[in-house]
């Protein structure tokens, strides 16, 4: 017992003459803790970590759902869109008819006014 308190009297005077800023001596005050704030700094950062990835996960499921309904708008939109190319397409034909009518009926009257 008295070997091993001249042990860390030893310790603390190297480490006080050494004059080492902070952080080594925080270290190294650690290693002889057994580096119980080093795995405790690792398991929050693993904590941190899980965190994150369920975050970012849930990022990603909700910007899923919202591609998947604007895919769904996109091909309500393309029905919508095909019946009303449909619909013009009826529309020009019956412009066509009629104009083919008018063309016949103002030739039909230009040459009766012309005999």
């Amino acid at each position: 017992m008295h070997m091993l308190i001249e042990d860390y009297h030893e310790k603390i005077r190297n480490t006080q003459m050494l004059r080492v800023n902070r952080d080594i001596q925080q270290f190294l005050n650690e290693e002889e803790s057994g580096g119980k704030k080093q795995v405790k700094e690792i398991q929050t950062l693993e904590h941190t970590l899980a965190i994150q990835n369920r975050y970012q996960q849930q990022v990603i499921d909700s910007k899923k759902r919202v591609l998947k309904e604007l895919k769904k708008v996109v091909r309500q939109k393309e029905k919508v869109n095909e019946e009303f190319e449909a619909k013009l397409k009826e529309m020009n034909f019956d412009y066509n008819i009629r104009k083919n009518v008018s063309q016949v009926i103002l030739a039909k009257y230009l040459f009766q006014w012309i005999t």
